[in-house]
């Protein structure tokens, strides 16, 4: 089992063909950058430092390496690079051409993970008076109003359908735990 909160961006050629899709350039890797920067604190490692891919300032995301890497690791690089592979600094710069470490989710001062739930909700909720989490809630679709503004959404907690409605903004985080 794979537990290990690995992070990276898409690439730049997906990211253009989202844009082109939907006819909307600013869904480009380009444009999206500045929000892929923005959430994680990059700590680099000695042997690898991708901090082009982020901003210096950084978020409260927790993003870099794992303390231990397995004692095969080099033998798969050098098998890799025979293979004519090319080594790339990392997997968040938009280009996944290549063979890299994988950056992690984790604090590393602590060893722990660095999830939305510890970088964004809990403050999230101590600030805020009036935020509401529905935990365990599955999002069945989106409500909108005539003028395409969402005003809700329709939810089902375990089995029981209802609908939150929003005066001012209707947010929806969503993932799998």
């Amino acid at each position: 089992m794979d537990d290990t909160n690995d992070t990276g961006s898409g690439t730049k050629g997906a990211y253009r063909k989202w844009a082109n899709t939907v006819g909307d350039q600013s869904f480009t890797f380009e444009n999206f950058l500045t929000y892929f920067k923005k959430s994680p604190q990059f700590t680099p490692i000695r042997e690898i430092n991708e901090s082009a891919a982020f901003s210096p300032s950084g978020g409260p995301l927790h993003v870099s390496y794992s303390s231990y890497i397995q004692p095969f690791t080099p033998f798969i690089r050098s098998a890799l690079l025979k293979l004519g592979l090319k080594s790339i600094e990392g997997f968040n710069g938009g280009n996944l051409l290549g063979f890299a470490l994988y950056s992690f989710t984790i604090d590393p001062a602590t060893e722990t993970r660095s999830s939305s739930e510890t970088s964004f909700l809990r403050a999230a909720v101590a600030e805020r008076e009036h935020l509401v989490v529905y935990n365990h809630t599955n999002a069945e679709r989106i409500l909108f109003d005539r003028a395409r503004r969402a005003t809700g959404v329709f939810v089902n907690t375990a089995g029981k359908e209802y609908t939150l409605t929003a005066r001012k903004e209707v947010i929806v985080a969503a993932g799998v735990a």
